[in-house]
């Protein structure tokens, strides 16, 4: 596959010299991956360059419509008339319905992104989330628009997901702790229907003892103030009836640090099989995690790998344990900050390493430095997980050393091409540093 052999050569390529990837090297592996949706015009809008993700998003090929159309061809033109009439208000200038409505405020230097829908090669409608940004040349004059799309329909199938999960209540709060969204894990946990709870105050979850003292407000608290509070303890169903529940409250903040609200991930420890009494959960300890029980065992013979994802966002980490669950041959290990990652990298030295970039605490950049300087992780592959979907940020990730960039909400095909395909870097990686031991041994 064309992504697989070009991302190949960019990472064969850091393997050998063990430098900095050239410019050249970067733009192809933006280009041509087929998780990135990107398209480069002139400054008329002309398409001059449609990435492989491109290719797939709108069922083109790049020689179709090369030098011959513009990407307002493809967009909604309802969509389009109402998007220019909007930038002629704001603007107080008449914004033509075309191209130029796609990218007018790019070519008034300003970032833009928006939702559009694209009319794909065989007629079918595809939601997505586009960013513009102008391209000028040392003039500063605009010599073309680069747009960079992203599949929103994935927003969609990770929300039927999320609410498909059994094994665990995966809620949305609202910043004062009103119920936003609710999972059918929830349903059976704690017995109510979405329509019987969504609106109500998340504090009917909790005992009347626990509502006099305070306990779910003091929780809210304790998550905005540190971003992550897990807790252990006794919850009410809606008959009545109470059950021992491992609960983990995430804050949720906007751009701006303001807080919108929160979401829980909750467990039944009586349903969970792996736990006979309570403990402190495996996720938060640096030592290696135990396999979980829905986890095929792998075949007779067949070495296990192991991939730690250091994230904080349970939903996140719902999408990233079901994938994996599916692999007989890796272990999942997880830690929820980057200071427990850092620990378990060193004491478990999985494989493969998947790091929210956008976690609180310890940069990314810090993150890597410290994996770096250690023997034992200097050439664990990395993996960024990003909601920052621009070239920009991509071609940064890549360029500071990271293996491959994910974007949010994460798509599973991309997932699992860029895991599967670190993992075989990590073998040759681990087969190298033992001949070159068993070469030194031998040589005296």
């Amino acid at each position: 596959m064309r992504s697989y052999a070009l991302m190949a050569n960019v990472v064969i390529k850091d393997r050998h010299r063990r430098n900095p990837r050239s410019a050249g090297a970067l733009q192809n592996a933006v280009l041509n991956s087929a998780g990135i949706s990107s398209i480069a015009t002139d400054e008329g809008g002309v398409i001059q360059i449609l990435s492989a993700g491109a290719e797939r998003m709108l069922g083109y090929t790049e020689a179709e419509v090369a030098g011959k159309r513009t990407p307002a061809d493809f967009s909604d033109p309802l969509q389009a008339v109402e998007r220019a009439r909007a930038l002629s208000l704001e603007f107080a200038t008449a914004v033509d319905p075309g191209f130029q409505a796609l990218v007018f405020k790019a070519s008034q230097g300003i970032d833009d992104q928006y939702e559009l829908t694209w009319i794909r090669k065989d007629g079918s409608r595809l939601p997505a989330v586009v960013s513009v940004t102008a391209l000028r040349d040392p003039k500063g004059e605009v010599i073309g628009y680069l747009m960079i799309a992203t599949d929103n329909t994935a927003q969609e199938t990770f929300r039927l997901m999320v609410e498909s999960v059994t094994d665990y209540g995966i809620v949305q709060l609202d910043a004062q702790g009103r119920v936003l969204s609710w999972n059918a894990g929830a349903q059976i946990i704690d017995g109510y229907g979405a329509q019987e709870i969504v609106g109500q105050h998340f504090s009917r979850f909790y005992s009347a003892q626990d509502i006099e003292l305070g306990v779910p407000q003091r929780d809210l608290d304790a998550a905005a103030a540190t971003g992550r509070y897990e807790t252990e303890g006794w919850r009410s169903r809606k008959d009545g009836s109470m059950y021992r529940a491992n609960i983990v409250l995430t804050s949720i903040h906007d751009q701006a640090g303001v807080l919108r609200g929160f979401a829980r991930l909750s467990r039944d420890m009586a349903r969970d099989t792996r736990i006979s009494e309570p403990q402190q959960s495996a996720i938060e300890s640096p030592e290696p995690a135990c396999e979980p029980a829905s986890q095929p065992r792998p075949a007779s013979g067949v070495p296990r790998r192991s991939l730690l994802c250091v994230e904080d966002q349970p939903a996140t980490l719902v999408m990233v344990e079901r994938l994996v669950a599916r692999r007989a041959d890796v272990l999942l290990l997880h830690a929820s900050s980057v200071a427990l990652g850092i620990e378990l990298a060193r004491s478990a030295q999985p494989d493969v390493i998947l790091l929210n970039i956008d976690l609180p605490g310890t940069s990314a950049l810090q993150f890597m430095k410290l994996l770096r300087a250690d023997p034992a992780t200097e050439n664990t592959p990395l993996l960024a997980l990003g909601a920052d979907a621009s070239v920009k940020a991509v071609t940064q990730a890549l360029d500071a050393g990271f293996f491959h960039y994910l974007t949010k909400p994460l798509k599973p095909e991309a997932f699992v091409e860029a895991v599967d395909y670190a993992l075989e870097f990590s073998a040759l990686e681990r087969a190298e540093q033992h001949d070159r031991a068993f070469t030194s041994a031998h040589s005296h």
